[in-house]
């Protein structure tokens, strides 16, 4: 296996990663009361924003979407009745 493709292996992984954190993040929200949301998105967008370690556009644009995917997540779980899914992503 060539260095290349070693890289593009760790790329997938770690999107996959970030997909399940995006994942746990939602349900972990979705049980908490709505009043209490909205201060622990606050909190989640903090959270990220500090782990990225970037204050460039780009990352703030990363942020922002994953912000914005999660909210997306909740909603969908509140949809359902409270009901989600655990599926694993799958990338390759």
């Amino acid at each position: 296996m060539g260095k290349g493709y070693l890289a593009y292996v760790e790329e997938l992984e770690l999107v996959e990663q970030t997909l399940s954190t995006i994942q746990q993040s939602a349900i972990t929200l979705a049980k908490l009361p709505v009043e209490e949301r909205e201060e622990a998105f606050v909190l989640l967008f903090r959270t990220y924003a500090l782990a990225l370690g970037e204050d460039t556009p780009a990352a703030a644009q990363w942020v922002e979407s994953v912000m914005l995917g999660i909210r997306e997540l909740v909603a969908e779980i509140d949809n359902n009745g409270g009901r989600y899914l655990t599926v694993k992503p799958r990338l390759m």
